[in-house]
């Protein structure tokens, strides 16, 4: 999600979606290393603006600015809750 979609709390505008390499793949060490601010989203994928919402509260909070696009990882694991299916995904935005 672009930084700012994220200032401005539109949360479901997708910008890019890619895939992450198998640790193996040599090129996973020219990846951009950037501070970053996460939270880890569990529950309903439906309901992942909640955890944008805490995320971008702390970030608030902590006085840091947001200094690109926010990235969202997660794995094939699946959480089935009352009836509802979503994914355990790691959300990090990146800060100075």
């Amino acid at each position: 999600m672009n930084k700012e979609n994220l200032l401005k709390e539109k949360f479901f505008k997708l910008e890019k979606i890619g895939y992450i390499l198998s640790k193996s793949v040599k090129k996973w060490d020219n990846l951009k290393r950037e501070k970053c601010a996460c939270i880890i989203h569990n529950g309903e994928t439906k309901m992942i603006w909640d955890s944008y919402s805490r995320l971008l509260t702390y970030i608030k909070e902590n006085q840091m600015e947001i200094s690109g696009n926010s990235r969202e990882y997660f794995e094939d694991l699946i959480i089935n809750s009352k009836g509802q299916k979503g994914h355990m995904i790691k959300i990090c935005i990146p800060i100075l």
